[in-house]
């Protein structure tokens, strides 16, 4: 049981790493700026 505790507190704290790093903020920024950005382009439509 121990090999997998192992496992998922290994990926556990690579993820914590990941989503807390420097380029995980820049590409979430730039996702907004860029969906903000098209906004007009798209007319701002609200369906899917």
């Amino acid at each position: 049981m121990r090999k997998k505790k192992n496992l998922f507190e290994r990926f556990s704290n690579w993820a914590t790493h990941a989503t807390g790093s420097s380029a995980a903020f820049i590409i979430a920024t730039s996702t907004v700026i860029i969906w903000a950005v098209s906004g007009p382009i798209f007319n701002y439509s609200e369906t899917w």
